[in-house]
């Protein structure tokens, strides 16, 4: 993050919430920067028949959803109200 901002002082001055949406959104392009160098090196042995495009690939690489229940169901489960 702090090749794009050059000073975590900016980050470090916004309300929690923002820094927290900035510092993610940073995560996400430096793990998509990755696998984008990733999928470059396949690219390379690539033909017709084995050809994945990138965004098809990026997307083989997060991690299935486990839980599918609703989020209120899981935050009373947490927060140990309900049942």
């Amino acid at each position: 993050m702090l090749h794009r901002y050059g000073n975590i002082e900016y980050v470090m001055r916004l309300p929690l919430h923002r820094a927290a949406k900035l510092i993610a959104k940073a995560a996400e392009e430096k793990r998509r920067e990755y696998y984008f160098q990733m999928w470059l090196m396949r690219f390379a042995m690539m033909d017709n028949d084995s050809f994945v495009p990138f965004d098809e690939f990026y997307e083989s690489t997060k991690a299935p959803q486990v839980d599918k229940r609703p989020k209120d169901e899981i935050m009373r489960e947490l927060l140990g109200r309900g049942e």
